[in-house]
């Protein structure tokens, strides 16, 4: 009888989602009919119930009373109230599973193991997890949804935020990384992961996804923004935040579009309240389901990073034969230590200068920019395509 895996991850997954929702995705469309392995998805076998939360504004009344509220207090009441509806956000059809009938339950983010760890108390198989953020998910929760830093709340609401990744290190028994770097910035952000999971056998897998297929062409990509043909163009396809080094990449756009008015930034992603700079030549275009036109058309593609878990911006870029300027940080330590590529330029972190001449040196040498990415392209084919992806996944399952 094949061994039973149930992906537990209780949400629609989606090409272009990012994270858990595409890493799945990916790993979805390759699944084969397997003798010794059968791996299934919840999304599969549970009608997901979306969440009916209600958001009332505050009266009026209220907003009066709030300004004479410190604003740590208000900060506190927020993330509590937060912490309060995650633990009720209980889907009764996925209680109705019966877990014993899988061999293996594998967890794809932390906050779920909070929740369903009562379903776990008497299930007798193996229970895995694969955190799929670049820094621990009450950190990057606290940055990203309420837009704080630590300072932002008391140590004991922090402390509260923490159980979430404590209780879901604590209760797994097994780790599923793509790489032993891809948790860097959970240990210089939060040590204590250090003796959480001192005990526990780690699997390294590496990730991949399909090559990137753009919809549109270079030519239209150029015509729709009203880009001359003969620029030079860098991509950026990430969010809009710190974390993802976009505040940096403004910074050195500003610096390189002093000088050089035939360079343009093609930048992806919804607006997050957090974009400082402004020049004809960087174009905002929002957010796509077609980041791949923008990397097809431009010379080099951007990844700033300040943390990074694995990047599938990344290995997309490489499927289309760009060369990429990236941090040396995270799971992009381990594509400069293992993968062979030249097609990868790597800089410092937070480091605006080096980004700044990394760029200038590709604009200089923009006829070599071809083969560069030409290295990226067989890289990816050799380490990164979706059916090496599900043969890994594979014959980890069969041997755990």
């Amino acid at each position: 009888m094949a061994k039973r895996i149930l992906e537990f991850f209780p949400h629609q997954l989606a090409a272009r989602k990012g994270g858990a929702y595409t890493y799945l995705y990916n790993l979805k469309q390759e699944i084969k009919d397997s003798e010794e392995v059968k791996i299934v998805f919840l999304s599969d076998i549970v009608d997901l119930q979306k969440s009916n939360s209600v958001h009332n504004p505050p009266s009026a009344l209220k907003n009066i009373f709030k300004k004479f509220i410190p604003e740590k207090v208000l900060n506190n009441r927020k993330v509590l109230k937060y912490l309060d509806n995650s633990r009720k956000i209980i889907d009764k059809n996925i209680e109705a599973i019966e877990l014993n009938d899988f061999n293996v339950v594998h967890f794809h983010e932390a906050i779920d193991i909070l929740r369903y760890e009562h379903l776990l108390k008497n299930f007798r198989g193996k229970i895995l997890f694969t955190p799929h953020s670049s820094i621990p998910y009450h950190m990057e929760l606290l940055a990203e949804v309420f837009g704080l830093k630590k300072s932002g709340i008391s140590a004991t609401v922090c402390k509260k935020l923490e159980e979430i990744d404590q209780k879901a290190f604590e209760t797994v028994q097994q780790l599923v990384l793509p790489c032993s770097e891809a948790l860097e910035g959970y240990f210089s952000n939060w040590p204590i992961i250090e003796i959480l999971i001192k005990n526990k056998p780690v699997h390294y897998l590496l990730t991949g996804c399909p090559p990137a297929l753009p919809l549109k062409t270079k030519e239209e990509v150029l015509e729709h923004y009203q880009i001359p043909k003969d620029s030079f163009i860098v991509s950026f396809t990430g969010r809009h935040s710190p974390i993802k080094g976009f505040d940096l990449l403004e910074k050195a756009a500003e610096i390189i579009l002093k000088d050089h008015n035939d360079i343009y930034f093609l930048v992806a992603g919804n607006k997050t309240g957090i974009e400082q700079f402004q020049h004809q030549n960087w174009i905002e275009t929002g957010w796509t389901n077609d980041p791949a036109s923008l990397i097809n058309a431009s010379d080099v593609n951007i990844s700033a990073n300040r943390e990074t878990y694995f990047d599938l911006n990344i290995l997309e870029a490489m499927s289309m034969a760009k060369p990429i300027i990236l941090t040396e940080t995270g799971g992009n330590r381990f594509l400069k230590q293992k993968i062979n590529t030249s097609g990868l330029l790597f800089i410092e972190t937070e480091n605006v200068d080096n980004l700044v001449q990394k760029i200038k040196y590709c604009y200089q040498q923009k006829e070599k920019l071809t083969a560069l990415g030409s290295q990226n392209r067989l890289a990816f084919e050799q380490n990164f395509t979706p059916g090496l992806f599900y043969k890994r996944y594979i014959e980890l399952y069969k041997n755990i």
